[in-house]
C-alpha cells in the first residue's frame, strides 16, 4: 500500500509545486489551469491522461470551456502521496507547452 507523505518530506516535496494548493480538509492538491480555448484545454487533458494511465494514478478533474480544475489525492492512502506530487510536476510540465500567450491566472 502507498503511504501518505511523511511530514518531514511533505513540505519539501510540496514546495516543488508552488502553483498547487493543499486542500486540508481532504488532504489533496488542487490547481486550476487556464487556456486560450476549449481545444487547448482538451488537448492538455488528453496528454495528461496518457501520463495518468502510465502511472496508474488518475486525477479528479473538471473542464469548463478553457479551464481545467484538477484535484490530486491518493484514494487508497486517503492522503497526498509521492504519486500526487509526481503527477502534479508532470502536469505542470505539460502545461508549459501551452504557456505562450496565456495569462497567469
Amino acid at each position: 500500500m502507498i503511504k501518505p507523505l511523511e511530514s518531514a518530506n511533505r513540505a519539501q516535496l510540496i514546495s516543488k509545486i508552488p502553483n498547487w494548493r493543499v486542500i486540508n480538509d481532504r488532504d489533496a492538491l488542487f490547481r486550476s489551469f487556464h487556456f486560450n480555448d476549449f481545444e487547448q484545454a482538451i488537448q492538455f487533458m488528453v496528454q495528461c491522461s496518457s501520463i495518468a494511465v502510465g502511472m496508474n494514478h488518475h486525477p479528479e478533474w473538471l473542464n469548463i470551456w478553457n479551464k481545467v480544475d484538477v484535484t490530486l489525492t491518493t484514494h487508497s492512502a486517503n492522503a497526498i502521496t509521492h504519486l500526487d506530487v509526481s503527477m502534479a510536476l508532470q502536469m505542470d510540465q505539460v502545461f508549459l507547452l501551452y504557456r505562450d500567450g496565456l495569462e497567469d491566472i
